[in-house]
């Protein structure tokens, strides 16, 4: 199965999958990051708490989107290192950007 096929197979499965649609495209501001992380972090939170693993591919994908959001450079990299590789670390994102660090923020 391809990338493109199973993205529209998830795409069209759920409303996750509709914002998971995005990380394939470049989102270069600060405003367009956080209305996605915004729209993507809930999402997220509740479908690991429906019991969703780390394994999972939606789960997989929304942390390339979530990586992809933050800012390049450090960031980035520390952004990927708080929050981000187990169950734990996502479910430690807070549902408002603003509430994160500058470390690892816009």
């Amino acid at each position: 199965m391809s990338g493109l096929t199973s993205l529209r197979q998830i795409k069209s499965a759920s409303p996750l999958g509709s914002l998971l649609s995005l990380g394939y495209k470049q989102i270069v501001t600060k405003n367009n990051a956080e209305e996605v992380y915004r729209s993507l972090v809930p999402l997220l939170h509740e479908q690991i708490k429906i019991g969703r693993t780390i394994d999972d591919p939606m789960i997989q994908n929304a942390q390339k989107v979530l990586e992809g959001l933050a800012p390049f450079g450090v960031r980035r990299r520390n952004f990927k290192r708080w929050y981000l590789g187990s169950n734990t670390k996502l479910l430690e994102l807070p549902h408002d950007p603003d509430k994160l660090t500058i470390a690892c923020w816009w």
